[in-house]
């Protein structure tokens, strides 16, 4: 053997050792009572001898266990510790009793009792029903020189000499140095030895098959997927206010070649989709183009090693009539009291007036009442349904209801997929609807002698339309079914292109004015940067119910 071994032998020992000699248990005392309920009570006495100062013990008990391939989970509930303070703690596989006082320490002899009840303890095979118990624990750091144990079964079943058996020594072992008797209606006896750190004593009791009454199918049933009830009742409850209040009938899709009336190109964007998005206002950029309310240029200087870009707008005449309310915010935050506007002069300021007019689109789409209110209302509370069953699924999870945790993950997907759907149109609103849906249609099948028809009946007939291809994110397809039908772009709009016009590529012109309303967009909602930052039926020892084990501290 290396010299090295021997010296990694040597730590081991006296780290071992070290632990030892803060106490001993000079004696270990199980007492336990089975009800005919089933319901184990349990009372441990453990004398102990410390061999310097320490505030107290720790015992660990187990609560989940792995027995016959199955994981089984046992509740402990009315814990009491006599005499001396403690806290508790739970992990995955235990629970810790920190016993004693942490402004006093103690030495010598010191008795500790502690009392809890467990349920679900059992092991029901098909001919008989088995109590397994796991005395002292096979987990405890110090020697137990001594170890008695009584367990007193109601209605005093009858047993034979070979219905019961004790095994003692290290995990996995069937050693034999314990005395076991069955008198009077308890099973009890004691250690013929003392036993080392790791070693304990295990008791198994094969009692008639109807000692206690088995769960039935359906209990094992209810107890495993019960929970599962609720969100499986709540995800019908959604399903079924969606097919009374929210589902639509289904229209024919007839292709429309004009907006409907009455709609602006942000209302448009807004209802079509049911999200308030950055383009359903920039859209107002060229809808007040069109209506001879601002002009918009492109403009280019020199920098140090590169071209900038710019755009300015020139205030043609203020809006008229009565404008509602979100179309007046966005042009008088554009212009506040200005005819010529820059568009970098409105850089990391204008977001402020975009979230004001976000809020007013949003009510003003609310108040033509295109939804039925009472789907409106679902609408609005599936968002916090599904923002419930989160941590409602982590709890589930953790309380080991696996199928009732993934079941609310379910409810809360379901609840949001559902929310758009749950909207109702009423009559008024399916009409705009399904004629918003048919001219969104023909912007994307459109053909040229279609358009050429409707640019004959009316020249401004893009002009008109575009804003609404903005709203709908489908400008610079909209501009490319205009190849060969203009040569200029709108004049409300002044651009770079090479020599005055784009010939018949007047896609090329979409595709640029889509990138010029994208940083009309970018700097319409930039905000200031902030500042600050964050950080970052065989038994063995050591089997069956009960065990765990501890120290002090």
């Amino acid at each position: 053997m290396s010299k090295h071994l021997w010296i990694l032998l040597g730590l081991l020992w006296l780290s071992s050792a070290a632990k030892a000699e803060y106490f001993t248990i000079d004696n270990f005392r199980i007492d336990i009572r089975v009800d005919p309920s089933g319901e184990i009570i349990v009372e441990e006495t453990i004398d102990v001898n410390f061999l310097s100062d320490r505030h107290g013990i720790f015992r660990k008990i187990p609560y989940r266990y792995s027995l016959d391939g199955k994981t089984h989970k046992i509740k402990i509930r009315k814990i009491e510790v006599e005499g001396w303070p403690s806290e508790r703690s739970w992990d995955w596989y235990f629970l810790t009793l920190k016993i004693g006082d942490a402004d006093r320490y103690v030495s010598g002899p010191q008795r500790y009792v502690i009392r809890y009840k467990v349920k679900d303890a059992w092991l029901f095979e098909e001919n008989h029903t088995e109590f397994y118990w796991n005395m002292t624990g096979n987990q405890w750091e110090v020697p137990i020189s001594k170890v008695e144990y009584r367990i007193e079964f109601a209605n005093s079943p009858k047993l034979a000499e070979g219905d019961y058996h004790v095994y003692t020594g290290s995990q996995g072992e069937q050693g034999k140095d314990a005395i076991i008797h069955y008198r009077g209606g308890a099973v009890g006896g004691q250690s013929l030895r003392g036993f080392n750190p790791g070693e304990g004593l295990t008791v198994a009791v094969r009692l008639p098959v109807d000692y206690i009454r088995r769960p039935t199918e359906m209990e094992v049933f209810l107890q495993k997927y019960g929970l599962l009830a609720i969100p499986l009742s709540l995800l019908a409850l959604i399903f079924g206010l969606w097919w009374r209040h929210g589902k639509d009938e289904k229209g024919v899709l007839m292709v429309q070649y004009y907006p409907p009336k009455g709609i602006s190109p942000s209302e448009a964007g807004g209802f079509i989709d049911d999200s308030i998005d950055n383009r359903d206002l920039i859209c107002l950029i060229p809808h007040w183009g069109a209506n001879g309310y601002l002009e918009m240029t492109e403009k280019e200087s020199q920098g140090i090693l590169f071209k900038k870009k710019d755009y300015s707008f020139k205030k043609l005449k203020d809006l008229e009539g009565q404008p509602s309310s979100y179309e007046q915010t966005v042009f008088s935050g554009l212009f506040g009291g200005r005819t010529d506007v820059e568009l970098s002069d409105l850089k990391d300021t204008f977001y402020t007036t975009m979230a004001a007019a976000k809020t007013q689109l949003k009510w003003a789409i609310k108040e033509r009442m295109l939804y039925t209110p009472t789907s409106r209302q679902l609408y609005q509370v599936l968002p916090f349904i599904a923002f419930l069953s989160i941590p409602l699924a982590i709890l589930f999870f953790i309380k080991e209801q696996i199928p009732a945790g993934a079941g609310m993950i379910v409810l809360a997907i379901a609840a949001l997929i559902l929310r758009r759907p749950m909207l109702r149109w009423t009559t008024n609103g399916s009409e705009i609807y399904q004629h918003l849906r048919g001219f969104k249609e023909f912007i994307r099948q459109a053909d040229k002698p279609r358009l050429e028809k409707l640019l004959q009946e009316d020249p401004t007939y893009f002009d008109k339309t575009l804003p609404y291809a903005i709203a709908f994110n489908m400008a610079s397809e909209w501009g490319k079914k205009f190849d060969g039908l203009f040569t200029e772009p709108p004049s409300w709009y002044h651009g770079y292109y090479v020599g005055g016009h784009y010939g018949s590529n007047f896609g090329s012109f979409a595709q640029d004015f889509s990138g010029s309303m994208q940083e009309v967009q970018s700097v319409f909602t930039s905000m200031p940067s902030s500042s600050g930052s964050g950080g970052s039926g065989g038994g063995f020892s050591g089997g069956g119910f009960g065990g765990g084990g501890g120290g002090s501290w």
